[in-house]
């Protein structure tokens, strides 16, 4: 009997549904922490969705380098149904988002015609691809 289980960041063991009328999360509050530096980033977005309440807040912090535009990573973030964010940018290396939850029906209002359905699973796979050019690949430099 295997005893140790591999955490995955993307199936975190507590309730919640990408489907608003089937559950709520039950967290306040997600922070990614230099935490999308993974090649499946997106999924981890989705899955602070599913466990967010209703006004859950998602803070991102990421290296500002790896921004292939800042505004389509926004709207990116908005079409899984996130609100207009807070940005900080006043430190050179690292950019501050604070994003709120939105229900799917009112996220749908605020969503350009681009939007996913994310009780899809073929629009999430389009989702992952379309995340995949978003954000430049880590690279560690040597010092």
């Amino acid at each position: 009997m295997n005893l140790l289980r591999m955490p995955d960041i993307i199936q975190v063991p507590l309730p919640g549904s990408l489907d608003d009328r089937v559950g709520n999360g039950m967290m306040d509050i997600v922070v990614c922490c230099l935490s999308l530096m993974s090649t499946n980033w997106v999924g981890m977005i989705l899955e602070a969705r599913r466990i967010l309440k209703h006004d859950g807040e998602l803070r991102i912090a990421e290296v500002t380098s790896r921004f292939v535009d800042v505004d389509l990573f926004v709207t990116f973030i908005k079409s899984i149904g996130f609100s207009n964010p807070t940005k900080d940018q006043s430190n050179t290396h690292f950019i501050l988002f604070k994003f709120k939850k939105l229900p799917l029906a009112l996220a749908k209002n605020h969503r350009d015609s681009s939007s996913v359905d994310l009780l899809n699973p073929k629009s999430k796979l389009e989702l992952i691809q379309t995340g995949q050019k978003l954000l430049k690949p880590c690279i560690y430099k040597r010092r």
